[in-house]
């Protein structure tokens, strides 16, 4: 998948911690700033159409052993608010 670039808004209206919808060539985008970093995900969830931009950020759980669960790192994975799928807003998996 090749990545595009498109200017859709300035730094400024969207904040570390916040998010925005866009349109792309028809698309609605849901760009997220996380941490200062910005991604652009579609604002719509293949399995059943829900919203992503009204979805949760969460981390990523590990577990090293039985019964120890950590979670590292940023919160980068973007739950759908309607089922719950999930999706890393780094690659859209």
């Amino acid at each position: 998948m090749s990545k595009q670039r498109h200017i859709v808004a300035s730094v400024k209206d969207i904040p570390p911690g916040s998010r925005k919808v866009v349109q792309v060539n028809g698309r609605d985008i849901v760009v997220l700033n996380i941490d200062g970093e910005l991604f652009g995900v579609l604002d719509r969830c293949p399995h059943n159409g829900g919203s992503l931009c009204k979805g949760t950020l969460t981390r990523r759980i590990s577990s090293p052993e039985p019964g120890v669960y950590e979670t590292p790192g940023p919160k980068e994975l973007l739950r759908c608010p309607w089922h719950g799928w999930q999706y890393d807003v780094r690659t859209g998996q």
